[in-house]
């Protein structure tokens, strides 16, 4: 082998062990912010039952960062996820317009359209966070809102374009798992809705003003139906990063 084909094989092997690293460090990254994002509304929920402010079924989301110490440990949490995947995303954005290169202007279009979708989930997110429900019930409750159709629209999109782009993300077990939740999450959204809207109370506007045991069937299913909204994002982004560890080409470095 000549000397310019050893220095090319090495660069080769080099470029696999960075790349593999950056895809390891991108995982742990995702992983972090399904730790933060799922599992501080479960702890607050936790602390929320624990000290008797809610009965165990059916809180909203929203209603259990209310009391101390979920008040601080929330929004800040959630704050911190939000910007955590904002950054990861734009790491794979920049990886997806370098797949598409310059023939697929349309799915470019596509690539960017997403990626300015989750920008506004992610402010969307923060103002839900930041703004609880008492004291910015409509605030909250569009913010929230917004939210949760952004980052379905951004899900949706983003496995879009990566169905688009790879020949074999029909026989990726993660891009399929991607296109289940990104479905579960569009049932369990409009679900939601529909079953609040559909019980006739103002909860989602007033929610000190309504207790639990005035509340109706109707109305702890639509609450039921947030919870496994977020099951759904939560699955979607453990599938995202098992899909990041796994795929990886070295000819990514050089372009």
């Amino acid at each position: 082998m000549t000397k310019c084909g050893e220095l090319n094989l090495m660069r080769l092997k080099n470029g696999h062990i960075i790349g593999s690293r950056i895809n390891i460090e991108l995982r742990n990254f995702l992983y972090f912010v399904v730790l933060l994002s799922s599992g501080i509304p479960i702890l607050s929920y936790f602390f929320a039952v624990r000290g008797g402010h809610l009965p165990a079924i059916m809180p909203f989301i929203s209603e259990t960062p209310l009391f101390p110490p979920s008040t601080v440990i929330f929004p800040l949490g959630m704050t911190i996820a939000s910007i955590g995947m904002l950054l990861v995303a734009s790491v794979l954005r920049r990886r997806q317009a370098a797949r598409i290169g310059v023939s697929g202007i349309r799915l470019v279009q596509v690539n960017n359209l997403a990626w300015y979708a989750l920008i506004a989930a992610v402010i969307s997110l923060i103002a839900t966070a930041n703004m609880p429900w008492p004291r910015w019930p409509i605030i909250h409750t569009v913010a929230a809102g917004l939210f949760f159709m952004l980052y379905l629209f951004w899900a949706a999109l983003a496995v879009s374009v990566r169905w688009s782009t790879d020949s074999d993300a029909s026989s990726n077990s993660a891009v399929r798992i991607r296109i289940g939740a990104v479905g579960l999450g569009i049932f369990f959204y409009l679900a939601m809705v529909g079953l609040a809207f559909g019980s006739g109370q103002s909860h989602l506007f007033a929610p000190t003003k309504l207790s639990f045991d005035e509340r109706s069937v109707l109305l702890h299913l639509a609450a039921a139906c947030e919870w496994m909204l977020m099951l759904s994002f939560t699955v979607h982004t453990l599938a995202l990063a098992e899909e990041v560890r796994g795929r990886w080409s070295p000819a990514s470095l050089w372009s």
